[in-house]
């Protein structure tokens, strides 16, 4: 008999370990550095992100991950092998080329100096809710998404690296208006997952976090 799953969240941005704070299951949710709280970071590359993870994995880890942090679980899952890696509002592959161009001058000035991660957080959620008070800035927050922007280059073909690696498995947001169903479906194709989907938005997980729940229990066996 295994034993019962080490379950790891890493969070994305603008959010935090506050994401999965309301899911009636166990888990660790780390706080990534210069992310979450006010640490100083100088290397922002995905690389620099999987190492700051890595001690926490082991094989009978199941490995969440939700927007950037669905990326460095990814890429983590192929350096230490988990039981099962889920995945939420991710992408992998060429759907980051465009993020990058918004951390360039002048568009950076609206997607990060003016919202600050304020406008993605409120369109991340249907149901309402005061999202915004949830994940309260960290400071020079524009700064920081600018730099990780900069630096979104998942290596190709980790999709299709997956394959073979631990069981992959996606669950989404209905009404996720950032990372729409093709974004989804175009990852189960790539990765060899199934979707459940959940209703709910981008942050699915905080806002209906009983749905959520009730889908990754049975991921958990």
């Amino acid at each position: 008999m295994q034993p019962p799953p080490n379950i790891v969240a890493i969070h994305g941005v603008p959010t935090s370990p506050v994401l999965w704070g309301r899911l009636p299951l166990t888990m660790t949710a780390p706080a990534l550095a210069g992310l979450a709280t006010a640490a100083p970071r100088h290397d922002w590359s995905l690389g620099s992100f999987v190492n700051e993870i890595l001690p926490l994995l082991t094989p009978d880890t199941v490995l969440v991950g939700h927007d950037l942090g669905g990326v460095v679980a990814a890429m983590a899952s192929l350096r230490v092998r988990v039981r099962r890696l889920v995945l939420s509002g991710t992408a992998l592959g060429p759907y980051w080329a465009p993020v990058r161009l918004t951390a360039r001058a002048p568009l950076h000035r609206y997607f990060y100096n003016r919202y600050g991660g304020t406008r993605f957080l409120a369109g991340g959620v249907t149901w309402g809710g005061d999202v915004r008070a949830a994940f309260p800035p960290v400071p020079e927050l524009p700064a920081r998404m600018r730099a990780i922007a900069r630096e979104m280059r998942p290596p190709s073909g980790v999709a299709a690296a997956l394959r073979g690696r631990a069981p992959v498995s996606l669950i989404w947001g209905r009404q996720d208006r950032w990372y729409p169903p093709w974004v989804a479906r175009a990852l189960a194709r790539g990765a060899g997952a199934e979707v459940t989907w959940v209703d709910g938005g981008h942050l699915c997980m905080w806002e209906n976090p009983e749905g959520y729940a009730a889908a990754l229990r049975p991921l958990l066996d």
